[in-house]
């Protein structure tokens, strides 16, 4: 709590740490920030990978084929907004999308009105569950610079929550 305590950006939010849980982000952690509204998913909620910022972080790290095996080749997601991704097609664009900007985005994807901003977390051995850290932000207050703020102060955080030795720090 302390890394998002120190950041002007993150200390206002609620943050949120989920784990891969076989095809679902699994909700396991929150700072609960100082916003007097408070948007997230409760602790041991799960969503559907495919469909939140937090769950396209942590198979962000997973090859195209690993996706592939976890999620199955006809793969279809529940379609709970228009935008949301259906298939697996969708997914693995979507997934190129987070490899290429390091964060990933759900605009409104998961939840209406919400639009979830997630960076995978490194572990720190071999074999460690995938963990992610992410932020949801009411849509009215999600424009470009909110999210890229919120994006670096994400990716800021979760190099100061890596093992020191691990190559994941040294990236950049």
């Amino acid at each position: 709590y302390g890394v998002c305590d120190a950041s002007p950006v993150l200390a206002g939010e609620l943050v949120q740490v989920a784990i891969l849980d076989g095809a679902d982000a699994l909700y396991i952690a929150r700072h609960e920030g100082s916003r007097a509204v408070r948007i997230g998913t409760p602790l041991g909620s799960r969503l559907p990978a495919a469909l939140s910022a937090t769950g396209r972080a942590m198979l962000s790290t997973l090859s195209d084929a690993e996706v592939t095996d976890l999620v199955g080749p006809d793969a279809t997601f529940p379609s709970v907004t228009d935008p949301s991704a259906r298939d697996l097609r969708g997914l693995l664009r979507r997934l190129a999308d987070v490899r290429g900007r390091g964060w990933a985005l759900d605009a409104e994807e998961s939840l209406p009105g919400i639009v979830g901003v997630a960076v995978p977390l490194e572990g720190w051995a071999p074999g460690d569950p995938q963990l992610a850290i992410g932020v949801g932000l009411p849509a009215a207050e999600a424009d470009e610079p909110r999210i890229d703020a919120v994006a670096a102060a994400l990716s800021d955080a979760a190099r100061q929550l890596t093992n020191p030795f691990s190559a994941a720090v040294h990236r950049d």
